[in-house]
């Protein structure tokens, strides 16, 4: 199957539980409208949810609160999300390139982490509401990202707060020390925690995972050894 029409389960009061094919090619607009859905995982073969921008396949799915995106997914289709209200946070994979117009317009999404490998970012995709048939801005959105990339380029063109990311800064307090090396131990110890979307900043060896000894290459980058660069730095 490569195709749900629009409307197809809207308002089936009843389905709460949906796998998409890995196949799913269009996935077009009310498909799943006002559907109980809690949970849902999005293909990286989508590209296309539809033409009606107001209302994605998900719109007045007030308690979808988790999505997934498969492995390797590079594009987020336009409007996917659009009007799903339960919608409160999101995780962007870091294959991701591409996130079409108003994919995420009209969530109950606050705040989001765009990966450096984002490079193209639509229309009202992040910190927009609807009022009627008008577009309004979401008041205390945040955008976090690196500096010089597309997030932070979307950010100031949108007047949205942009918050700039260093690896190395787990705490996210805008400075590098060993506050941060300790909140990593805290981290791999279990007393803390990281949100999947910031563990990139924790990742200091740049070597792909997060483990003690990026906590002994933070510290040693802290007492200011020679050659210590931490992470893989965004590339602009």
């Amino acid at each position: 199957m490569t195709d749900i029409e629009g409307m197809a389960f809207t308002g089936c009061a009843d389905l709460a539980t949906v796998t998409l094919p890995s196949s799913l090619q269009r996935l077009d607009s009310s498909a799943f409208s006002g559907c109980p859905i809690t949970e849902i995982t999005i293909p990286k073969t989508l590209t296309n949810a539809g033409s009606f921008a107001q209302y994605g396949p998900f719109s007045g799915c007030g308690q979808l609160k988790t999505v997934h995106f498969e492995a390797g997914t590079a594009q987020i289709a336009a409007s996917l999300f659009s009007s799903c209200t339960g919608l409160e946070k999101i995780v962007i994979p870091d294959t991701v390139t591409d996130i079409g117009g108003y994919a995420f317009r009209d969530t109950s999404i606050t705040s989001v982490m765009i990966p450096s490998t984002v490079t193209s970012i639509g229309t009202e995709a992040f910190g927009y509401m609807y009022r009627g048939f008008n577009s309004a801005k979401v008041e205390g959105f945040t955008i976090y990202g690196f500096a010089g990339t597309a997030a932070e380029a979307y950010a100031d063109a949108n007047e949205i707060d942009f918050v700039a990311l260093q690896i190395g800064d787990t705490n996210l307090d805008g400075h590098i020390d060993i506050c941060d090396a300790t909140a990593i131990q805290r981290y791999l110890a279990g007393t803390e925690t990281i949100p999947d979307e910031f563990l990139i900043l924790a990742d200091t060896d740049g070597n792909g995972t997060v483990n003690i000894a990026d906590v002994t290459h933070l510290q040693k980058y802290i007492a200011g050894f020679d050659g210590i660069v931490l992470g893989n730095q965004p590339t602009t």
